[in-house]
């Protein structure tokens, strides 16, 4: 965050300089133009022609310096945001991966905040079957899809990730029970859907989920871990 601020306010200070050069190579042409008796003296006078044109080439050049800072502000920006791509976001699906997910356990670190927060975990139930009786390759398809599908969800609803290898994650702030069976209802439509208009492997997952609201407990770890006895009874 605060390398963000950082740049943010570079990126500011090279503008306001930009916008003042413009101004005094404005200014400095305007007063050569509109006052007759200097611009021939500039021209009459070798001393202040070289004056004057040491000042235009130093502006030049400054100009030509705060653009190739704003171009490599660009590439660092782009760079930046490819590592925090990288670091965040899961490789295969694109949606946020194991340390993305730790980080969001990391924000519910006390009592109040997870008063009213709902988790659930979802698996696809016949990926053995897909990757045991397809290419592998299709296996990821299959996990990429169920995530694009998952995060279109999700997105409304809170956060959504991929905990590692076939387990994702689901947490839904101020969450009770109509809100979380809507979020399943709507997922399990769009997979329906889905799977009518593909010919390739059908999607079927495995969920199951807890609403604090109901347990009562205390720390995030707990609710994480009361959810995975249920999925893993299913």
């Amino acid at each position: 965050m605060q390398q963000k601020d950082l740049l943010k306010e570079f990126k500011n200070i090279k503008f306001i300089q930009l916008i003042l050069l413009i101004g005094i190579e404005v200014v400095f042409f305007l007063v050569l133009i509109l006052n007759s008796q200097l611009c021939n003296s500039v021209f009459t006078n070798k001393n202040l022609f070289l004056l004057a044109a040491m000042m235009w080439g130093l502006m030049i050049f400054s100009l030509i310096v705060v653009l190739y800072d704003f171009y490599k502000l660009k590439t660092f920006a782009e760079q930046n945001h490819a590592l925090n791509k990288a670091a965040y976001l899961d490789n295969l699906t694109g949606i946020p991966n194991r340390y993305s997910c730790d980080l969001m356990f990391n924000l519910y670190s006390t009592e109040e905040s997870i008063k009213d927060i709902g988790c659930c975990l979802l698996t696809i139930s016949n990926l053995p079957h897909i990757n045991d009786n397809f290419d592998h390759s299709i296996g990821d398809k299959t996990i990429k899809i169920f995530c694009d599908l998952l995060e279109q969800v999700g997105d409304r609803f809170g956060f959504v990730g991929r905990n590692g290898g076939n387990e994702f994650l689901s947490i839904i702030d101020n969450c009770d029970e109509n809100t979380m069976s809507n979020f399943i209802e709507v997922l399990n439509q769009n997979i329906a859907d889905y799977n009518k208009s593909t010919d390739s492997a059908k999607i079927e997952f495995n969920f199951a989920y807890i609403l604090n609201s109901a347990e009562n407990v205390h720390r995030f770890s707990d609710l994480i871990t009361l959810t995975y006895k249920k999925l893993n009874l299913h």
